[in-house]
């Protein structure tokens, strides 16, 4: 008589459990697998974006260079001194003076709130300067949200 080396358990029911158990799972196996290559293969060759897509898009062009005010303003400190701005707008490529210079004085309010706030240390100092240029360019930045200002110049600043 021929010895089995392993024999499959029998349950209640009198079936072969083992046997019950492996007989779906290597169908499931396969499926699952194909499923995830066809994902995979449909991502990469349809839903993918192009690297056109994940490039940065490229900086606006400068364009006309605007003047916008000349101030004069008590700038903070203990003692009385003043500072005489003025400053210019680099528009975008394409903008005219006429698309931009209605909103002037809204960029002229902000200057004289952003110039009154600096003591004339900062100002005379560079880290100053490139700070008020970008406070400048941020609130221009609120004032035309369509992006036609790029940036501000300090064309002149004098501190006394």
């Amino acid at each position: 008589m021929a010895r089995r080396l392993w024999s499959p358990r029998k349950d209640e029911t009198g079936g072969e459990q083992a046997s019950a158990r492996l007989r779906g799972k290597p169908l499931v196996l396969v499926a699952v697998l194909l499923l995830a290559v066809v994902v995979a293969a449909a991502y990469w060759l349809v839903l993918r974006p192009s690297d056109e897509a994940l490039a940065d898009p490229e900086p606006p062009e400068d364009g006309d260079v605007v003047e916008v005010a000349e101030l004069t303003a008590n700038v903070a400190g203990e003692e009385l001194r003043y500072a005489r701005l003025s400053f210019a707008a680099v528009l975008e490529e394409g903008a005219g003076a006429n698309d931009v210079s209605e909103r002037f004085p809204i960029l002229k309010d902000a200057a004289l709130s952003e110039l009154t706030t600096m003591t004339p240390h900062e100002l005379r100092s560079a880290e100053g300067l490139d700070a008020l240029r970008e406070r400048l360019t941020r609130r221009a930045d609120e004032t035309y949200p369509d992006g036609e200002v790029l940036r501000i110049l300090v064309t002149e600043l004098v501190v006394q």
